[in-house]
C-alpha cells in the first residue's frame, strides 16, 4: 500500500470508528440505556431481543452521511460467564 492509499485507509478506519463508537454509542446511551451492546472490531455484541433495533441504530447513524451499510445479523449461543 502506498502512502497516499494508507492515508485514506487510516482516515476511513477513523471515520468508521468516530461513527461506531462515538455517534452510535452516544444514540445508544440516548435512546436504549438500559441495553448492554458491546462492540467488537466492526461487530456490536447484544442480546437477540435487540438484535433488530440495534441494526435499525446502525443504520441511522450512517444514514446521517449518506451511507447504506449491509450489515448481518449473526445468532449466537449463549455463553455462561460466572463474574
Amino acid at each position: 500500500m502506498d502512502g497516499e492509499t494508507g492515508i485514506v485507509a487510516f482516515r476511513l478506519q477513523c471515520c468508521e470508528s468516530s461513527l461506531m463508537i462515538d455517534a452510535l454509542g452516544n444514540r445508544l446511551m440516548r435512546l436504549d440505556p438500559d441495553e448492554a451492546v458491546g462492540k467488537i472490531h466492526d461487530a456490536l455484541v447484544c442480546k437477540s431481543c435487540f438484535a433488530e433495533r440495534a441494526k435499525a441504530h446502525v443504520k441511522a447513524v450512517f444514514a446521517q452521511i449518506g451511507l447504506n451499510p449491509g450489515l448481518e445479523l449473526v445468532l449466537r449461543e449463549v455463553i455462561d460467564i460466572a463474574w
